[in-house]
């Protein structure tokens, strides 16, 4: 399957040049928006879809890369990843951490953003 989106068309749609890690970025956009999707995009990926939900698609694609881009790149932005504990208690003492990372989070809101007036988040029966 080809990949959601070029860096012809990131620069299209951003007007800037794609990241050095463009391809791990743009990998990280489809796994979001598969998670998102529940891969609703497979087999034929975006270039499958009607007109609208495509460009729709590829904008989120576009701004998960620009987001991961802004984080400090590909690497920087999966070593935040791992720093997920939230809470931990020993005895009387007890620390709270912050779930994720912001970017994390504004991806998740981008993509939703950008996908939900396609029907592909649909959740239902039917």
């Amino acid at each position: 399957m080809a990949a959601y989106l070029t860096p012809e068309e990131y620069t299209s749609l951003t007007g800037k040049a794609p990241p050095a890690d463009f391809e791990s970025c743009e990998s990280e956009a489809e796994q979001v928006i598969d998670n998102l999707t529940l891969y609703r995009l497979h087999p034929g990926g975006p270039d499958a879809l009607p007109e609208y939900p495509r460009l729709q698609v590829k904008q989120a694609a576009a701004k998960v890369i620009y987001l991961i881009a802004q984080a400090g790149g590909y690497d920087t932005y999966m070593a935040k990843q791992h720093q997920k504990i939230t809470a931990e208690k020993v005895g009387g003492y007890s620390v709270n951490y912050t779930a994720g990372t912001n970017t994390a989070q504004r991806i998740n809101q981008t993509v939703t953003s950008y996908l939900w007036p396609t029907g592909l988040l649909y959740r239902g029966i039917g």
